[in-house]
């Protein structure tokens, strides 16, 4: 279930995509959202860097995350401290 609220959003990572040039984003979609819709988007992929290329480590973890709500983009996520990663094993989707 994802959880809306002052604390921002956490689910399980369904899917991650980047977008664009510059500044290039890194969209995360959860598989608790409905029609598979943006969940979080950030401008500074690298703060995911240490989930491996592509940042294919996320798929299948429970994140939490904190930020702005910004049209077209879903919560939006600039630094390292917006998010926290609940589970370290992944869930098998």
């Amino acid at each position: 279930m994802i959880l809306l609220g002052l604390a921002g959003v956490s689910g399980t990572v369904s899917r991650v995509a980047l977008q664009g040039n510059f500044p290039q984003r890194l969209i995360i979609y959860f598989k608790e959202s409905a029609d598979n819709s943006v969940t979080v988007c950030t401008p500074s992929p690298d703060i995911f860097r240490e989930f491996g290329t592509g940042f294919r480590g996320l798929i299948g973890r429970t994140l939490e995350v904190a930020g702005d709500v910004q049209g077209g983009c879903g919560l939006f996520v600039a630094q390292s401290n917006q998010f926290r990663v609940l589970s370290t094993e992944t869930q098998v989707p």
